[in-house]
């Protein structure tokens, strides 16, 4: 009976936040700060209850020892020249719940469940913004951008499981949770973010025509037609705008211009390079904005601006210049890991997807650094990879 009781515990503890990471935390900004606040007390807690499934818990866990590497290089470079603090709390919040998680729990989690959680808190943050004067001015308490990279994989996501459900409110449930993360991506107003769904939506009708017949094909072709105009039609002014000023912005470029949004990206990553060149092994860390305020100074950099930033909107370049080729390589073997780890999971399509999303938005910005979306990718990568090696085949998404 007591131990009844302390497994019941131990799943309202560890619950509470798995399924903050999926909605709460797309309700706020400081919503990633009581991420961190409910694993510490679940932590706790469950230490005192279960603290002997700890070992067995991390032992059956693949993406744990990402996680640990990850810990461990920013343990370091938090010690020797600093690290986002963002970062180091989310991944150490990461650690301490993904730690505390039996087994079984996972196979009770319904993915399809935590995409519906966060489409609605989706909607319920649009609302606010709405009712905030906010929505449209991009004055948003979440960056908008880490905001759209949410968005933009659950879209990407959601597009691909329509498509292969066989059960109907299944499908009912996967078009809301995509029209919802649809409306959150276009009215963040973020290119990086819609290229990354684009790329996502790409990868996803690869694979489904991979795995179709002629005509299942042509249906999903004709569906995913009706969808490019509808959102087309819907939105066109304000693509249009949003293009335009891309094209001027290109047009600035051409004549010397950088001070313009994509100029500065293109100042920001010139002067990553620079650094990474001088500084390759392990890079400078958080002293990266002394380091541009003297490029600044040389005249490499034009905007005062951009010498302020304390990442390079790039995770490539951010990478290496902040943390050298041994913090890229850790990058590199973190994504690595969770494809190679990937290759016989059930859930293979859905996590290649995801990846491609996250790894198209760091072309211009730094996901995998951001509290938010980092947080909602190592929750929702975690739980795929144990389920997709764990569960009957026979079990939905």
């Amino acid at each position: 009976m007591r131990n009844i009781l302390n497994e019941k515990i131990v799943f309202i503890l560890v619950s509470i936040p798995i399924l903050w990471s999926f909605s709460g935390l797309l309700l706020y900004n400081d919503a990633k700060k009581e991420f961190t606040t409910l694993t510490i007390i679940a932590f706790i807690l469950v230490s005192l209850f279960s603290s002997s499934r700890h070992i067995e818990n991390i032992r059956n866990n693949k993406f744990f020892i990402v996680i640990v590497v990850n810990v461990i290089f920013a343990l370091f470079a938090y010690s020797y020249y600093g690290y986002s603090s963002n970062r180091f709390r989310s991944i150490i919040s990461v650690l301490l719940l993904v730690s505390i998680i039996p087994v079984d729990i996972y196979s009770k989690i319904k993915v399809k469940y935590m995409l519906l959680a966060s489409s609605i808190s989706i909607l319920i943050y649009m609302v606010k913004l709405y009712y905030s004067g906010d929505l449209f001015n991009r004055e948003w308490d979440i960056n908008p951008i880490h905001f759209a990279t949410v968005c933009a994989a659950i879209l990407s996501v959601s597009f691909y499981l329509f498509f292969i459900s066989k059960i109907k409110l299944d499908k009912i449930l996967y078009a809301f949770v995509f029209l919802s993360s649809t409306t959150g991506l276009i009215l963040s107003d973020s290119r990086g973010p819609w290229s990354a769904a684009i790329m996502g939506l790409l990868i996803s009708v690869v694979l489904l025509l991979k795995k179709s017949t002629t005509k299942f094909k042509l249906t999903i072709l004709f569906i995913i037609s009706i969808i490019i105009s509808g959102v087309y039609i819907s939105s066109k002014d304000y693509l249009s705008d949003r293009m335009s000023q891309t094209k001027y912005e290109l047009t600035q470029i051409e004549r010397g211009n950088l001070n313009t949004s994509f100029g500065q990206r293109l100042q920001l990553w010139h002067a990553g390079w620079i650094i990474f060149n001088e500084h390759p092994i392990l890079g400078v860390g958080e002293g990266i904005v002394d380091t541009k305020q003297q490029l600044f100074m040389q005249g490499i950099i034009t905007s005062p601006r951009v010498a302020t930033y304390t990442h390079l909107h790039n995770q490539y370049i951010n990478e290496l210049a902040k943390y050298g080729i041994v913090g890229f390589l850790i990058f590199i073997f973190s994504i690595g890991y969770v494809i190679y780890y990937a290759r016989d999971s059930q859930y293979r399509d859905v996590i290649y997807i995801i990846v491609t999303v996250y790894l198209a938005c760091a072309l211009t910005d730094v996901p995998f650094r951001n509290a938010h979306p980092l947080i909602f990718y190592c929750m929702l990568i975690n739980i795929l990879l144990i389920q997709g090696r764990t569960v009957t085949k026979n079990i939905s998404v």
